[in-house]
């Protein structure tokens, strides 16, 4: 069994995948964008769907660019339902965007795997943006 996802037409996206028994991780050739200048103050849920299968509740690997309005700024992520922060990205200069790489857990929002964003100022021209590298699932 193996997940395949498209870009929007019949062309399948270029992926790679390691295998471990019943584990697979699968990681696109170039990221998935999931949200684009994304600035809402509170947590806020972003479907992840068009990236990873909508059975999949596990680990996701994400690419998050942060553009702070000032210095001090910072965005967070979490597990969708989650109480917690999982990760803070702290903006260190202000209006330069600011790329990192993530791991976070997925969950299932009404059937469809989410996380949630927010942003510390949401004045532009802070934005978040997050783009899915990879993901793991079992068969």
């Amino acid at each position: 069994m193996d997940y395949q996802f498209t870009d929007g037409s019949a062309h399948l996206l270029k992926n790679y995948n390691v295998v471990c028994g019943g584990s697979r991780y699968k990681e696109y050739d170039v990221p998935k964008v999931i949200l684009t200048n994304g600035n809402a103050s509170t947590f806020t849920p972003v479907s992840l769907a068009t990236a990873i299968p909508a059975s999949n509740v596990g680990r996701v690997k994400l690419q998050v660019t942060y553009t702070p309005h000032a210095a001090g700024e910072f965005a967070s992520l979490q597990t969708f339902g989650a109480t917690g922060t999982a990760f803070t990205f702290d903006g260190i200069v202000a209006s330069v965007a600011q790329t990192t790489a993530f791991d976070i857990v997925s969950a299932l929002n009404a059937g469809v795997p989410s996380i949630n964003y927010s942003v510390s100022v949401a004045t532009a021209p802070a934005a978040l943006s997050l783009s899915v590298i990879g993901y793991e699932f079992s068969i």
